[in-house]
């Protein structure tokens, strides 16, 4: 380093590099600072919030730097920034704050870069039911409300299985478990549908194929029906709004159904009405056969076949099919019920109702 020997005659460059040496540089980059309380304006008598908010700087917040006691307004990072977005969370007075001074001195536009825990503001010791001073787990935990707001599809999934839970731009839920079993939620359906209730490998290759559905529940708030599956058993309900193409009520059960009405036992078996008339009609034409047989039973055989009675223009369609001759097709065996079930084998001899 040069230095000019004449008196009052200084070495702008000289002195530049001199005072620029590790350790000999004056300017302030970094301080601690507590974010401050509500102050008063000595001159304007107006009250000072310590966080107020810039049209275009968003945040401000009051600090004063630690151990320089100097108030500075600071903006604050963010972890996302840009036209309409953002991340904030509130600064309460004598919050600890870590300041950036970009410029080595307080009026060059300080930004808080981080916040710290001390013995005020003390680490949390309980994070849902755990420790977290063991080191061994993320977290975030706040005791303010937390809004998180996203203009497109949000998604958080776990990469060993495959579980995710997605809310779509459409506005619907979708929650997928490890096994392959989804659980929907949107403005035209609702459903659930069973996987393989076994964990799979996402990265497995070739991926087993997708597992055959045994378990369903679907509400489809469009076609107005609602199915219920669950392995043989099925249940299907459509409501008098329901599209004219997704078809009819049914219900399925591989064993005995039961409906109990009432403070009624379920003990009785069910017939249908066309069941017990063409049983009917098959004893009287048996009865009457004989010799002639009694007029009155010829009259009622005659009267039930060519439809003299109400239901009879609907039983001679159902005859047609084959009815005539269901009295005489034999029913699964079944147990009677001692002094309450006439005749256990006829009828549904599995739709038991009371």
């Amino acid at each position: 380093m040069k230095l000019n020997r004449n008196r009052g005659d200084v070495d702008a460059g000289a002195f530049s590099a001199l005072v620029s040496a590790p350790g000999i540089d004056p300017r302030t980059w970094v301080s601690y600072g507590l974010v401050e309380q509500a102050t008063q304006d000595e001159d304007t008598g107006e009250t000072q919030q310590p966080v107020e908010f810039d049209p275009d700087f968003g945040p401000l917040i009051l600090v004063r730097l630690q151990p320089s006691d100097l108030p500075v307004r600071c903006r604050v990072s963010m972890s996302v920034a840009g036209d309409g977005e953002g991340s904030y969370h509130p600064f309460m007075p004598g919050d600890e704050v870590l300041v950036l001074l970009p410029e080595g001195t307080e009026s060059g536009s300080p930004c808080i870069t981080g916040r710290l825990t001390n013995s005020i503001d003390k680490f949390p010791s309980n994070v849902a039911g755990q420790d977290p001073t063991g080191n061994k787990f993320g977290f975030t935990r706040r005791r303010t409300p937390y809004i998180q707001e996203f203009s497109s599809t949000w998604m958080i999934r776990v990469a060993s299985h495959g579980g995710f839970a997605l809310l779509s731009e459409a506005g619907s839920w979708t929650f997928k478990d490890g096994s392959g079993g989804a659980l929907q939620m949107g403005p035209d359906i609702f459903g659930y549908s069973e996987g393989s209730r076994a964990l799979v490998d996402p990265n497995a290759d070739p991926q087993p194929p997708p597992p055959a559905v045994k378990a369903l529940l679907q509400l489809d708030l469009t076609g107005r029906r609602l199915t219920l599956q669950m392995d043989d058993a099925l249940f299907v309900l459509n409501s008098s709004d329901a599209d004219a193409n997704v078809g009819q009520a049914f219900l399925g059960v591989p064993a005995q159904l039961t409906v109990a009405l009432g403070t009624n036992q379920p003990f009785e078996h069910v017939a249908t009405t066309e069941f017990v008339l063409a049983m009917i009609e098959a004893l009287a034409l048996a009865l009457a056969a004989p010799a002639g047989g009694p007029a009155a039973l010829i009259a009622l055989a005659t009267t039930i076949a060519t439809g003299g009675v109400p239901l009879g223009p609907t039983l001679k369609v159902a005859y047609a099919t084959g009815l005539p001759i269901s009295a005489t097709v034999p029913k699964p065996p079944a147990d009677p019920v001692t002094g309450l079930q006439v005749a256990p084998t006829l009828g549904a001899t599995f739709f038991i109702t009371g």
